[in-house]
C-alpha cells in the first residue's frame, strides 16, 4: 500500500470529495461538504441586490458557510432555507455589506432579523429549525441595555450623565475651578467658581453658596487656632488671662490678680483723676499698726487702717511710675494715723507741696474717712506722691 506522501495533492477539493474517517473504531467515508458543514469551513457567497429569497436558497446554505449581501436599493426580503444534510450543527452566517445602502430584512425560523449596513447575523441549525446566535447587540450605537452607552460619540472633557435605558447625556465641559453640584432627582449642573477671596458655605438642600471671606493664610478650625494680628472688633465675650501683659509699646487692659500689680512703661499722654483712681482700685489691704509700704501695696491698692490701738505711722516708698493707693479708716479712735515721706522726699497735699520729709496725718482716726495718694512724673526720671483728700479731716505737718 502506498504512502500518503506518494498520492497527488488535490488542487480544487470539491464537496463530492470522499476522505476516510475512523468512527467509534469503524472505517467510514465522509465527503468534503459533510465535513465542511460540521468545522463551518466552506467559503462565502456574495450577492447584490438579490431577488426576494434568492440569497439563502437551500442550494447555497448547502454549498457555502454565508452570503455577504450588497444592497444599493430597497432590499427584498430573504428566507434562509433549511439545508439538505439536517443533522444538527450547520452554520450560515448572513452579512450586509458595508457599503451597502439600504436595510436587509432577513427571516429565519419566522422570525425577521433586520440588518442594516455592516451589520451581520450567525445563525446554526437545530436538526430541525434556524436561530440565531449572537450577543445580544443589535444596534450601533450599541445600546445601554446590551452594555453599550447608546451614544456615537463622547463630548470631549465631559462628564457623562446616565439616563436610565437612554443613551447616556455628556455634560458641557466644566470651565476652570467649576463644580458639579447635585440636585436630588434632576440631573446636576455646574456651579461657578468662586473668587481667591471667597469660601464654599453650605446650603443645606440647595446649591452651597460662595461667601466672601476675611483676612488670609490658613482657614480656622475650633480647636486651638492660632491667629496672626486679628481685628476683633469687639468681642461679646472673652478671657484674657493667657493674653501677653500689657508694655509701653503694647499698651491695653491689664487684669491684676493677688497684691501684686506690676505696671511696664509710662504714659504721659493719660491723666488719671482722683475718681478714676478710685474706680480701679479693686484690691485691700489692712494694716492695724505702724508699717512701710512697698511698692505692691502702692500700686492699685486700698488700704485699709482696721484693728487700730495705737497711733499709726504709714511711711511711703520711693515715689515711682504707675504708683496709685489709697487709705480708709474704717473705725473711730483717739489716736492719729500720718503717712509719711521715704526720707527727705517732698510729698504734695491737696495741691501744695509739704517741706522736705513733712508728713500727712489725722489728729484722731475717724471712720470713712480717705485719702488718695498718686505718683506725677516731675522729671526725667523722677516722681512725687501727691495726696488728694476724699473725705475727713486731713492735714499736713507745719
Amino acid at each position: 500500500m502506498p504512502k500518503i506522501s506518494q498520492y497527488t495533492a488535490v488542487t480544487t477539493p470539491a464537496d463530492t470529495d470522499e476522505l476516510v474517517v475512523n468512527q467509534g473504531g469503524v472505517t467510514k467515508k465522509i465527503t468534503m461538504g459533510k465535513l465542511a458543514d460540521y468545522v463551518g469551513s466552506k467559503p462565502f457567497t456574495s450577492a447584490t441586490d438579490p431577488a426576494t429569497d434568492a440569497a439563502a436558497t437551500a442550494a447555497i446554505v448547502n454549498a457555502y458557510s454565508g452570503t455577504i449581501i450588497t444592497t444599493t436599493k430597497a432590499a427584498n426580503s430573504q428566507t434562509l432555507a433549511a439545508p439538505t444534510a439536517i443533522t444538527a450543527g450547520k452554520i450560515f452566517i448572513v452579512v450586509n455589506d458595508d457599503t451597502s445602502t439600504h436595510s436587509i430584512p432577513f427571516v429565519a425560523n419566522s422570525v425577521t432579523f433586520t440588518l442594516t449596513p455592516g451589520e451581520g447575523q450567525c445563525f446554526i441549525w437545530d436538526g430541525s429549525a434556524w436561530g440565531p446566535t449572537d450577543l445580544g447587540i443589535t444596534d450601533i450605537p450599541v445600546k445601554v441595555t446590551q452594555g453599550g452607552t447608546g451614544a456615537s460619540t463622547l463630548t470631549d472633557h465631559g462628564v457623562l450623565l446616565g439616563s436610565g435605558t437612554d443613551p447616556v447625556t455628556p455634560l458641557t465641559p466644566l470651565a476652570a475651578g467649576e463644580l458639579l453640584v447635585g440636585v436630588g432627582s434632576a440631573d446636576p449642573h455646574a456651579l461657578a467658581a468662586g473668587a481667591a477671596t471667597e469660601i464654599l458655605v453650605g446650603g443645606g438642600a440647595g446649591d452651597p453658596v460662595w461667601t466672601a471671606a476675611t483676612g488670609s493664610g490658613a482657614p480656622v478650625r475650633a480647636t486651638s487656632p492660632t491667629l496672626v494680628t486679628p481685628a476683633l472688633g469687639t468681642p461679646a465675650s472673652g478671657d484674657l488671662k493667657n493674653c501677653s501683659v500689657a508694655t509701653e509699646a503694647n499698651k491695653g487692659v491689664t487684669v491684676y490678680s493677688g497684691t501684686t500689680k506690676a505696671l511696664a512703661g509710662t504714659d504721659t499722654a493719660s491723666a488719671m483723676t482722683p475718681a478714676d483712681t478710685k474706680a480701679v482700685l479693686t484690691k485691700n489691704v489692712i494694716k492695724s499698726g505702724s508699717a512701710i509700704l512697698t511698692a505692691d501695696e502702692c500700686t492699685g491698692m486700698a488700704i485699709t487702717i482696721y484693728g487700730q490701738t495705737d497711733d499709726v505711722t504709714l511711711t511711703l516708698p520711693t515715689a515711682f511710675a504707675g504708683g496709685s493707693f489709697r487709705v480708709q479708716v474704717s473705725a473711730d479712735l483717739a489716736k492719729y494715723i500720718r503717712i509719711t515721706p521715704n526720707g527727705s522726699e517732698i510729698q504734695s497735699f491737696d495741691g501744695i507741696d509739704l517741706n522736705a520729709g513733712y508728713y500727712v496725718y489725722l489728729s484722731a482716726a475717724t471712720k470713712g474717712a480717705m485719702i488718695q495718694y498718686v505718683a506725677i512724673k516731675t522729671g526725667a526720671s523722677s516722681w512725687q506722691w501727691c495726696a488728694l483728700t476724699i473725705t475727713g479731716q486731713w492735714y499736713a505737718q507745719v
